[in-house]
């Protein structure tokens, strides 16, 4: 071995000493993880879609997923009583909603549905059914109905107000 060879070796021995010191000095570090945010709270319509034939009947949900303690609500669903009309309205999840139906002019009625029960708050993580709602389509083949949300207040045992993702649903009379 030369002297070109052992300095060479010298400064190959030094490279790997300093890339060796900064291995060490990464597995030192500590390393955070941080949990995914928990899921935003939802008010939705299930099915998104419902299909249904003229002068029949058919069922949508609107239902209440990811929250935690929830101690009152105040949820209108807009609709075209000219293609779809309300014939029964169930609680499932949520004894003594309330419900009442008001009308325009241009069909377009409206339900406000409330619910309060602050003894007893509601956690879920799983889609609670706050309202089963029967229709009959009442239009004709290839009208079709917007069921819009509207959360006017989901709000906790504190009387504080839950924000949440709205999911609008449609019926389609085929």
């Amino acid at each position: 071995m030369d002297g070109s060879d052992k300095i060479e070796q010298e400064i190959n021995k030094r490279k790997w000493e300093r890339w060796r010191a900064r291995q060490e000095t990464e597995r030192e570090k500590p390393y955070f993880f941080c949990a995914p945010p928990p899921p935003q709270p939802s008010v939705l319509i299930a099915p998104q879609t419902t299909n249904v034939s003229p002068g029949e009947t058919a069922a949508i949900e609107i239902r209440i997923d990811d929250v935690e303690d929830l101690a009152g609500t105040d949820i209108w669903l807009t609709y075209d009583s000219g293609i779809a009309e309300i014939t029964e309205v169930q609680a499932v999840d949520f004894s003594g909603i309330a419900y009442t139906t008001t009308g325009t002019a241009n069909n377009n009625n409206q339900m406000k549905i409330n619910w309060a029960d602050m003894a007893n708050p509601k956690t879920t993580e799983t889609p609670l059914v706050y309202a089963r709602i029967t229709f009959r389509a009442v239009g004709s083949a290839g009208q079709e109905t917007t069921l819009q949300l509207e959360v006017k207040n989901l709000a906790n045992s504190e009387f504080e107000e839950i924000d949440c993702n709205v999911s609008d649903g449609l019926i389609r009379i085929v």
